[in-house]
């Protein structure tokens, strides 16, 4: 396991592709592309990127930014690391959990980004990192604009995401819950999101509209990473071979989950299969 540590400023860690883990609060999250983890000062954590993930991290001290950009921070309601995505959570041990790790931060939060809000982030932290390495004249002041645009543009996304889900009535809370329920308890069960709209009187075209607002994925979306995020972990843990894999995580074609997997991960399954269990740590 990558070793648990802390530091004195904060850090925002960016998966653009592949995956890696993160280890914190007694929690281990699963990182897919398109995770983005604000850690805050003293926070203590431990992140592993596993072979082929490519990754931006943004270290900066809370002095460095605006009063305003600092009471934003400040003010951000905080958002549980498993509230939006339980799917990527599995569960420490108690001998394994970390004794100063056990406590829920106040200001540390977790997003997954998807489509356009996923391209203007790494667009940002690009920018940032070709400033930071050609370290032509200015580049402390442009450092600083694209660093409070990323806190702007994260801030945000954050309300968008709260305010759709406070936006629902809780029937439809409770639906989409139900969905995520049913989906957790058997992974390979075929799920028919067009049937089950019909069976609560809407239709597919407002049930998906209702979960993408409340969970931030759509509904076909959600259940391919929850599958590949169990995949991932079987690749880990187990010597089965890809196909015994496809099967135990519902997906019975082989090439198509060879597919999916790549399109979620960038890799396709048979790189991890082929490469040591190595890890990098931040």
């Amino acid at each position: 396991m990558a070793s648990l540590h802390r530091h004195k400023f904060c850090e925002i860690i960016f998966i653009s592709q592949g995956y890696g883990e993160l280890f914190y609060c007694r929690e281990h999250i699963v990182l897919l592309a398109g995770s983005l983890v604000f850690i805050a000062p003293e926070e203590a954590h431990a992140v592993s990127l596993r072979t082929g993930c490519e990754a931006y991290t943004c270290h900066f001290d809370r002095n460095a930014t605006s009063e305003k950009l600092n009471r934003l921070l400040e003010d951000r309601a905080p958002i549980s690391l498993t509230e939006h995505h339980p799917e990527y959570m599995l569960s420490w041990t108690d001998g394994d959990s970390p004794p100063d790790s056990q406590r829920q931060s106040k200001y540390s939060h977790r997003v997954q980004l998807l489509g356009t809000d996923k391209d203007h982030i790494l667009s940002i932290l690009q920018a940032l990192e070709a400033e930071q390495n050609t370290q032509d004249v200015g580049y402390l002041g442009m450092k600083q604009c694209y660093l409070e645009q990323l806190l702007i543009t994260l801030n945000r996304i954050l309300e968008g995401q709260s305010k759709s889900t406070m936006d629902y009535h809780s029937w439809k809370e409770d639906m989409v819950n139900s969905v995520l329920s049913q989906i957790e308890a058997d992974i390979t069960i075929p799920f028919d999101f067009n049937a089950f709209a019909q069976s609560q009187g809407i239709t597919p075209t407002y049930f998906r509209s209702i979960f993408k607002s409340i969970v931030n994925m759509s509904p076909i979306d959600y259940l391919n990473h929850v599958r590949i995020s169990k995949a991932l972990e079987l690749l880990q843990v187990t010597n089965l071979s890809i196909s015994e894999i496809a099967s135990r995580v519902g997906i019975y074609d082989a090439n198509y989950f060879s597919r999916l997997f790549k399109k979620v991960t960038g890799y396709p399954p048979r790189y991890f299969k082929s490469i040591p269990n190595q890890e990098g740590m931040l």
